[in-house]
């Protein structure tokens, strides 16, 4: 009789736990004396700050951009010309900039308002002379395709599609009630999503998905469009959300402004509240769809590595738990403002990530692969830069490149003998469109690719 062949026992990486050391703030002498509004990232690490009705700054003293090239060391105001009150700044991947304004003026000059644009975060042009929303802007945003979207200071939402010169209303709603001249407008908002609710109905935030999908955090709920905005439907959960995380599985993370946070779980269609309840959240960020951090109007910093189980505050430093923002530059720092100050981690993203590899034993079929290889990549979805992290359990050759969705090669980052380890690979986006990215790890034993996305 002729025996089964015994199969083959090796130690292995089996699996992978996260953890999150302690961030440690400090605050960045930014030389504003108004009230901060907006902070955002470029993709050489350039920083910008946005303050309202402060004392310098651009036209009549009343908004600033203030803008540091050395991670918040100096700062120098940027002259963005007679635009009106600045509320929001949205930077893409491959380094444009776009700042919405508002209209409001005083000594009987109205400025323009609307959005700008710059190359560079310096010199800045007004874009288009049919605004939506009177040029009241809360917030612009560009999508995949390069069409711009704005959200106005009413909770509207209008889209221009690349090449056009006119706004569209994502809301279904008539304009007609807006009276430029003398600033006397009511922007109906988003009522036609849903027309039983009779109360004022505003949008906080837009976010896309990699499948050019929107998703609009609002005082009655969270609505998606599968049609860049043609039609919209509405999830089951009646709560005022603020901001949302979309990940490419299709799970949801909201944050409401009162009942904690909820998960969506799309191939079971339920919400599941996972903490924080009775928490004002403001702002969510994720890291490989495992770590999640939330700031909070009520109680600061807080982070989760298990999907809400447990959660742990990151408060050391500050004087205050009452956080508006939080972002996170490209080299992995992270920014929080509190309305009159900001903040920085003393430590970056790398410095508290803790991986902690385990190790087991376990059986190969005889024609399995013997030289597993363990790879991740942090931040993702990220924008400007990302670590690619891989562990080679014996020294070897190895080739690690990126391609795009379509399978072209964008760039080989690897291509050489390496050590045995864990090794950290660092990929420059740069001017690549946003969108999925494919990074493949190939070895004489192993070949396998990892999705990435670049906003």
């Amino acid at each position: 009789m002729k025996l089964a062949p015994i199969p083959f026992i090796f130690l292995s990486i089996i699996s992978i736990e996260t953890t999150i050391g302690q961030i440690t703030w400090e605050v960045v002498n930014v030389p504003t004396v108004g009230n901060i509004t907006d902070i955002d990232m470029g993709p050489d690490n350039d920083i910008y700050v946005i303050e309202s009705f402060g004392e310098v700054g651009s036209i009549f003293g009343e908004d600033s951009l203030i803008r540091s090239l050395d991670n918040g060391t100096s700062w120098n105001y940027i002259n963005v010309g007679s635009s009106g009150v600045v509320n929001d700044i949205f930077i893409t991947s491959n380094g444009e900039y776009y700042i919405g304004a508002g209209q409001w003026g005083v000594g009987g000059y109205e400025p323009p308002g609307g959005i700008f644009y710059s190359p560079n975060g310096v010199d800045w042009e007004h874009l288009y002379n049919d605004e939506p929303g009177c040029g009241h802007i809360e917030k612009v945003y560009k999508n995949y395709q390069g069409d711009l979207l704005a959200i106005t200071d009413m909770g509207g939402l209008y889209q221009l599609k690349a090449g056009e010169q006119t706004w569209d209303n994502l809301c279904d709603c008539d304009d007609d009630l807006c009276d430029c001249e003398y600033m006397e407008y009511i922007d109906c908002g988003c009522q036609g999503l849903y027309n039983d609710w009779n109360t004022f109905f505003g949008v906080y935030e837009l976010k896309i998905d990699t499948l050019n999908q929107y998703y609009i955090s609002t005082t009655r709920g969270l609505f998606k469009s599968s049609d860049k905005g043609l039609s919209w439907t509405v999830f089951e959960l009646k709560h005022e959300i603020q901001c949302t995380e979309v990940y490419d599985n299709l799970d949801i993370i909201a944050g409401t402004s009162q009942d904690g946070i909820f998960h969506f779980n799309d191939e079971n269609d339920v919400w599941t509240n996972i903490g924080l309840k009775g928490r004002d959240i403001r702002t969510i960020y994720s890291q490989e769809n495992s770590i999640l951090f939330v700031a909070t109007l009520d109680s600061g910093v807080y982070y989760t590595n298990n999907n809400g189980n447990t959660w742990v505050q990151l408060n050391q430093g500050l004087d205050t738990t009452s956080i508006l923002i939080m972002k996170i530059s490209p080299s992995g720092f992270f920014y929080i403002s509190t309305g009159s100050k900001v903040y920085k981690s003393v430590e970056s993203f790398d410095d508290i990530y803790q991986p902690t590899y385990t190790t087991g034993i376990r059986a190969a079929k005889e024609n399995e692969n013997l030289n597993n290889i363990f790879s991740q990549s942090y931040p993702n979805p990220f924008s400007g830069q990302t670590n690619i992290t891989f562990h080679l359990k014996r020294p070897q050759n190895i080739r690690l490149a990126i391609y795009n969705s379509v399978g072209q090669l964008i760039e080989i980052l690897v291509d050489e003998y390496r050590a045995s380890g864990s090794h950290c690979e660092i990929w420059d986006a740069g001017i690549n469109s946003p969108g999925i990215y494919y990074y493949r790890i190939e070895t004489e034993e192993f070949n396998d690719s990892y999705r990435l996305i670049l906003q």
